[in-house]
């Protein structure tokens, strides 16, 4: 009788283990199940967040098109959006009073027209013989050397009919290594279309490679002097170029208003965090999504 109530007494510590483990089992899987219906969740509603930014930013670009006639930096599109807690009806739905849980954006909107555009390499008239003769000199200011140069330009003539979105696209079998993307990050753009550099917005380095024949040091005071003052039209800019004495500035490659913008973007929503771009085209107040990527 002992040896039978111990056997019995053994059964039912291995069925009480084992059901422990067939319930733990069923436990884990329901957890892992919400958390995952909870991580889709957020993605759902980050990516829902992030298209609405995007059209917001539409928003600022066309309301910004009708009360002025130039692009600047000292414009509304132009300030950023630093990290901020958005509105409680953006927030994840959650039980109880958890306030750890919170939808979080940041964001901004660059001219992409501040930038040398590289599909202004692809065409064959005169005019692009201006623009390699440019692409050059900004090379040659950010230490970009003539081989590297030579292999991008080569490769945006090759692959002008394709469907880039970022000029880093181009990286495809094309030799373009990561010493040149770093490099020429900060200062070049694809857009498939011809445009001119935003004298208003670019950098001293870009200002320098399109307003041959003048020097560095005087495309430094031009970003000084615009910075003061914007600059109001092509004549504006001619009348202070610095140092070119009684030579006729060329300014056939610059404008002081925009078309194409670039919106970037980060959403968190609980353990949830996209990040996106979006490259939009202002014509006739009117703002239009030409790619996104997130």
């Amino acid at each position: 009788m002992r040896q039978q109530r111990g056997v019995a007494i053994v059964t039912a510590l291995l069925v009480v283990v084992l059901s422990a483990v067939l319930v733990s089992g069923v436990v884990w899987r329901v957890y892992k199940n919400g958390r995952s219906v909870l991580h889709e969740s957020s993605r759902v509603q980050a990516r829902q967040v992030m298209r609405s930014a995007i059209e917001w930013a539409s928003v600022i670009l066309r309301e910004d098109a009708r009360v002025s006639a130039t692009d600047t930096l000292a414009e509304p599109w132009a300030v950023p959006l630093a990290d901020t807690r958005l509105d409680e009806s953006l927030r994840p739905q959650v039980s109880g009073n958890d306030r750890s849980t919170s939808a979080r954006l940041s964001g901004m909107i660059e001219d992409a027209q501040g930038r040398f555009n590289l599909f202004n390499l692809t065409g064959d008239d005169v005019a692009v013989a201006k623009e390699l003769r440019s692409f050059r000199r900004l090379c040659a200011t950010v230490g970009l050397d003539s081989a590297r140069c030579e292999t991008v330009t080569r490769t945006a003539r090759r692959r002008k009919d394709a469907v880039i979105r970022q000029w880093t696209d181009l990286r495809s079998d094309s030799g373009i290594d990561e010493t040149t993307v770093e490099t020429l990050k900060p200062y070049v753009v694809w857009i498939p279309a011809q445009t001119r550099v935003n004298a208003n917005t670019a950098s001293a380095e870009v200002l320098y490679a399109v307003l041959a024949p003048i020097d560095y040091s005087g495309a430094q005071q031009m970003v000084i002097s615009r910075d003061r003052a914007a600059f109001k039209d092509e004549g504006d800019i001619r009348s202070r170029i610095p140092g070119l004495g009684s030579s006729a500035p060329d300014t056939s490659q610059v404008d002081v208003k925009s078309q194409y913008f670039l919106v970037k973007g980060a959403v968190q929503v609980q353990e949830s965090r996209l990040q996106a771009q979006a490259l939009l085209q202002r014509q006739e107040n009117r703002v239009y999504t030409m790619w996104r990527i997130d």
